[in-house]
Formats: C-alpha cells, sequence, structure tokens
C-alpha cells in the first residue's frame, strides 16, 4: 500500500491515493486521489507543516512570493532536510515515518503516516525531538489541505459534527475540530478532525492564500512547548477522509476513522448515576436501594457522584456507616459494576494540598472554581491525583471512574485559561501551560490502564472543557461525559429537545463512546428517556423508586434487548433516519446489521412506519413484526 520512490512517497489502498515528494523546495503533496471516483483533490503546492522553531520559521515547502495580504516580497522560508524512509507494517495498516532535520535548530522532525485497507483516510502525526540543546517549538500547524473536488467556489465548507455552515474565509480556535468541504455538483468532499484539544484547536480557512490548515492556536490559546535536550513531542493526530455521494456519505467511515485514534472500547452497558435529583443528598441506604431497582432493571454500572466523601476526601461516615468497601461489595454483589465520581481539578474537600500546585492567574493569585483553588495537572499534582484514584480503584474494585471539575478551561467561562506559574514541574510559563495540562490528563490517564487495564476512565465535559462532543475528549478518555442534559425540569426542556441534541452531536464521531446526559428515569415518558440515552453509550438518572410497574417493564425490556445486542459487540452504527416535526427516529446496529430501531411519536394517533432495515425488526415488547409506535409514545424494535 506504501510505495518509496526516489524523492517521494506513494500511499494507496485501493480507495485512496496519495503522492507526497521532497526536494529543494522542501516536503509536499503532489496528488491527493479519491481512487474510485477518479477525483483529484490537489490544487496547489502547500507545507505539509509549519512550526516554529526557536525563533525560525520553518516551512515543509517554501518559494519565494508576493504576498497577497499587503502586496510585500516575502523571501523563502527554512526548509526541512530529508534523512530517509521507513515504511513498516502494524496490524493490517501500514506506516510511513519520514525523518527530517529543521534547518539548524539540532531538532528532528518525524512525519507519520498511517492507511489502512478499505478506508479512504489517512491518520497523520508529528514527533520533534530535540538534540543536544533545548528547543521551544511554537506556531505548529499540523496539516496544509490545499484541496478540493473541483473548484472552491462550487464548494460549502461546514465545520464541527453539526455542520455549522461557514464563510469562505474564517478561522477558529477552539470551537470546532471537524472540517467538512462538500461539492455538492461533483458528489464528492472530504471530512478533516484533529486530536488537538480544548481551546489549543486552530482551523484557518483562507481560499485568497490557497490554504486550509489545521493544527495548535495561535492568538487565543497560543501554544508553546519547551523540549529539554533529547526530549521528544509527540503532536496530537489527524484525520482526513474522502468520500463521494451526498453531503453525508462520509460520515460513517469518518466515525470510523476516528475510531482508529481512540483507545480500545470500553465495556456497553446502561449507566446509572445518583447526581439527580439528589444531588450531594445521597447515603447508603438510599444508594442500595437504588442500586437494587438498576439491578433489577439490567443496568451495568452504578456511579456514585458527588457526596459520598467529605474533608481531606474521605468517606462520609456519617452517610456511610458501613464505609465505601462494604457499600461497594455489596454492590457488586448484585452483579453491578461500581462507579465513583471523583474531583481533580480544584482542593475541593481538601485544603492541605501544597500551594505550589495551584494554577496561578497573570497577576499571581490562585485561580478559583467556585471557593476551590484550581490545581495544575502541569505540576507535580499529576502524580498525587494519580496515586489517588489508583488506590480508589483498588480499595474499592471501582470499574468506571468520572474524573471532574474544571481545571484548564471552564465550559461555563468563568475562569481564565491555564496557570500563569514558573515553578511547574512540566511547564514554564502560560504559552505552554495548556498542553502541558492536557498532557496531565493523559498521564493520568495511561497511568491507572496500566495498572487496571479493565478501568474506564472519563474525564467530564467540565474537566475537558467544551460541553459538547469531540475528538480529543474521546482519545483522551474511553467514555466522555459529554454534557448535564438531564430533562428533569420539563419546564424548561424536553426530552425531545435534547434527543436533537444528540441527533446534531453524533453523526460524525464513534457514538459508543458518548455519554449524552444524565437523563432522568422518574416520569411517565421514561421509556422515551432511556431511548433517547441509547443514541449513545446510555447513562441515566432519576429517582428510579417512582416508576410504576409497567413504566418498570418496558425499561426492563428494553435494557435486555440492548443488553443482548451489545453483547455481540459495540453499536457503532448511528443512523437519523427521520426527523420531523412530529415524529423522529435513528437506528443503532453493530457492524453485522444487527440492532435496534427507536422510533419516537408525537402525533395523537398510532404511527406505523416502514424504515429499511439490515434484518427483519421485532417489538421488543410484544414481539410483533410490525413498525406501530402507539400514540404520544415510542417504541424500540430490534432488527
Amino acid at each position: 500500500m506504501i510505495q518509496q520512490l526516489d524523492h517521494g512517497l506513494v500511499l494507496n489502498n485501493g480507495l485512496l491515493h496519495r503522492e507526497l515528494c521532497w526536494g529543494e523546495s522542501g516536503f509536499y503533496t503532489t496528488a491527493l486521489r479519491d481512487v474510485v471516483a477518479g477525483q483529484e483533490y490537489v490544487s496547489a503546492t502547500l507545507p505539509e507543516f509549519n512550526v516554529t522553531v526557536n525563533g525560525v520559521k520553518i516551512a515543509s515547502y517554501s518559494e519565494a512570493r508576493i504576498r497577497e495580504v499587503d502586496g510585500e516580497y516575502e523571501a523563502r522560508k527554512p526548509i526541512p532536510h530529508f534523512l530517509e524512509c521507513e515504511i513498516r507494517k502494524e496490524g493490517v495498516s501500514e506506516v510511513a515515518t519520514l525523518r527530517f532535520t529543521l534547518a539548524d535548530t539540532g531538532v528532528e522532525l518525524r512525519a507519520n503516516y498511517r492507511i489502512w485497507p478499505g478506508v479512504a483516510g489517512i491518520v497523520k502525526w508529528l514527533e520533534f525531538q530535540a538534540g543536544n540543546q533545548e528547543a521551544v517549538l511554537e506556531h505548529l500547524d499540523i496539516d496544509h489541505l490545499c484541496c478540493q473536488p473541483g473548484l472552491f467556489r462550487d464548494c460549502i465548507v461546514t465545520t464541527g459534527s453539526d455542520d455549522a455552515p461557514q464563510p469562505a474565509c474564517f478561522a477558529i480556535e477552539g470551537d470546532t475540530d471537524i472540517l467538512h468541504l462538500h461539492n455538492a455538483k461533483l458528489q464528492a468532499g472530504f471530512l478533516y478532525g484533529m486530536a488537538v484539544p480544548g481551546p489549543l484547536r486552530r482551523i484557518l480557512c483562507y481560499p485568497h492564500w490557497k490554504e486550509i490548515t489545521g493544527g495548535y492556536a495561535w492568538s487565543k490559546s497560543p501554544f508553546r512547548k519547551h523540549l529539554a535536550p533529547g526530549e521528544t513531542f509527540v503532536c496530537d493526530a489527524s484525520a482526513l477522509l474522502l468520500y463521494h455521494g451526498d453531503a453525508h456519505a462520509g460520515d460513517q467511515a469518518f466515525a470510523d476513522l476516528v475510531r482508529k485514534l481512540l483507545p480500545p472500547p470500553g465495556d456497553p452497558g446502561v449507566m446509572y448515576c445518583t447526581w439527580q435529583p439528589f444531588l450531594t443528598n445521597i447515603h447508603e441506604e438510599l444508594v442500595l436501594e437504588l442500586a437494587r431497582e438498576a439491578a433489577d432493571m439490567g443496568f451495568k454500572y452504578l456511579v456514585i457522584d458527588d457526596g459520598w466523601f467529605r474533608e481531606n476526601r474521605e468517606v462520609d461516615s456519617v452517610k456511610f456507616p458501613h464505609g465505601m468497601a462494604w457499600l461497594s461489595d455489596q454492590i457488586r454483589s448484585m452483579g453491578i459494576i461500581l462507579g465513583l465520581w471523583y474531583n481533580i481539578g480544584t482542593d475541593y474537600h481538601e485544603k492541605e494540598l501544597p500551594t505550589d500546585w495551584w494554577a496561578l492567574n497573570a497577576d499571581g493569585t490562585s485561580k478559583y472554581c467556585n471557593v476551590n483553588h484550581v490545581l495544575c495537572f502541569g505540576s507535580d499534582y499529576r502524580e498525587r491525583i494519580l496515586e489517588e484514584l489508583s488506590e480508589l480503584a483498588e480499595r474499592y474494585h471501582v470499574g468506571y471512574l468520572k474524573l471532574d471539575f474544571s481545571s484548564i478551561v471552564s465550559p461555563y467561562e468563568i475562569m481564565q485559561l491555564g496557570c500563569h506559574a514558573k515553578n511547574h514541574a512540566h511547564h514554564r510559563e502560560w504559552e505552554d501551560s495548556a498542553i502541558a495540562m492536557y498532557r496531565g490528563m493523559k498521564y493520568m490517564r495511561d497511568g491507572l490502564k496500566a495498572r487496571f487495564p479493565e478501568l474506564l476512565v472519563d474525564f467530564s465535559f467540565e474537566t475537558f472543557g467544551p460541553a459538547r462532543p469531540n475528538i480529543a475528549a474521546i482519545s483522551y478518555s474511553e467514555l466522555n461525559h459529554v454534557s448535564n442534559h438531564t430533562a428533569l425540569q420539563q419546564d424548561i426542556w424536553s426530552i425531545a429537545r435534547v434527543r436533537q441534541d444528540f441527533y446534531r452531536w453524533y453523526g460524525k464521531l464513534p457514538t459508543e463512546r458518548l455519554l449524552g446526559g444524565l437523563l432522568t428515569l422518574q416520569f411517565e415518558d421514561a421509556p422515551e428517556y432511556l431511548l433517547t440515552a441509547m443514541t449513545g453509550a446510555p447513562l441515566v438518572a432519576g429517582d428510579l423508586r417512582q416508576l410504576d410497574p409497567d413504566k418498570r417493564r418496558v425499561l426492563k425490556e428494553y435494557t435486555t434487548a440492548y443488553n443482548q445486542l451489545t453483547a455481540g459487540g459495540q453499536l457503532t452504527r448511528f443512523t437519523v433516519l427521520a426527523n420531523e416535526p412530529d415524529f423522529d427516529a435513528y437506528l443503532r446496529t453493530r457492524d453485522d446489521g444487527h440492532g435496534f430501531l427507536a422510533v419516537f411519536n408525537r402525533r395523537d394517533t398510532p404511527l406505523e412506519t416502514a424504515f429499511a432495515t439490515p434484518f427483519p425488526v421485532r417489538n421488543v415488547l410484544d414481539g410483533s413484526a410490525a413498525q406501530v409506535t402507539p400514540a404520544n409514545s415510542c417504541a424500540m424494535f430490534a432488527c
């Protein structure tokens, strides 16, 4: 699939063809083609990457030019010097690693490209290794994408998993991680995404300069990385997928490509959380009652949220007189996996932590989240929290950790970004703090997984920053708690409105990784809440004791069907089949086509549908083959 030439490289898996060249002008792509459709994408030669090293601007490809932005002459920039290319097999994929030296900086670059059989996409990542002296990286663009099917004027550019329309020229930092370019005339396009986390992401689309770039932020949260002698920095990966067909023809294939950036999938199953409506008002008897209800309905996890510990993060002996180890044994004896909420972003309930772990504002004062000091993952605090979490996992046989509280940036915009401390172990100033803090999260995750391979680690949206799913969040976590959507207060939002958000968010991402919200199962329409949660990895809440026997039976049937289906593998295929004012429907299946159809009817009369499914459907409640959904209700059909 990958072949080295005298001055270049060809990546071709029968679906995608890309030609990379190196020479006097640098390193660049000369061809990018959809082999099946015969569509060429490259329209101009531009760098594979840009980076500033020790103040020297380096472009992988550069020619002298007159700049359109101001009409001034721009001399040729320093370019990388090619050393060698290595091609290797990794499983069914092939990887090409190209080594370069970067001008006279002493820094070596390794550009990596991975392709798979049957995938019209490429995953790319860069590695920078300092030589005998320190080096500073800034202004890092991972990709230049001066490519499109046909003419740019015929293309629509959108961003995000929900395809938000963008003008012809735009720049975005931190707001999105997916770029979608589609030519309706040619029925072709590409999807591009990055695992760069939070506010560090940057996408620039400026066709006048013949460039679309994706990489790290330059302004709002400027990226900087200090490398010690011999140290290596591996940047976050990018993914590029070509497709032909309508505007959504590449969605599922792109989700599959993103899966290749992720850690192994977590164990599927319905997850119940105590947070709503109880908040911190939990205690031993209540948790056991909820666990019995959850077990009876076939739920797989019970997550004890905030309220189980007090000062110094010790178990509250008043609320839990028998201790957490005893409670864990009781819950696991019911066949349920225990999950625990834990605060990692602040000194909440622990006031004796060293002050030199605090994240600082520009004026040297401590950052606060409410009344708590924010802690910096770029300090040695990361070691402390790794040991605390490891002790919890071992002592209480925890299968899932929900790690919460803002540290780097708040999704509510209530605190400044990053950390201005100058004495922390893993960063030197504000500009390099955000990447150090995110890498601190990954350090904690990797350390936990090395010790407890079956443990599911979830950096919630509050810890990670944005209150919506993104590639980075699910690449750092096996599962990601996406939002606090609950639909508990029905005068504020309906469950149908919540479902609309999930429909917009999930189309281009691996839905089985996304815990959409905390949907409360305590109303008459509890079955609709559960089916809404099943658009992704199902996470629910609510006072289960309030459910009447009929609703409990329906929930149990839905959960039983879900468990039987996921026993055969993850439900990786997600399709919205209808989204009308009076009804909507979605389909979730495994790779083999088996799964379920969910229909939501807001009409005052029964709704009969005829959606095409991979296999014949069966109503999970009565076994009938007809797609009939009662008035003002919902239905689940196994297929």
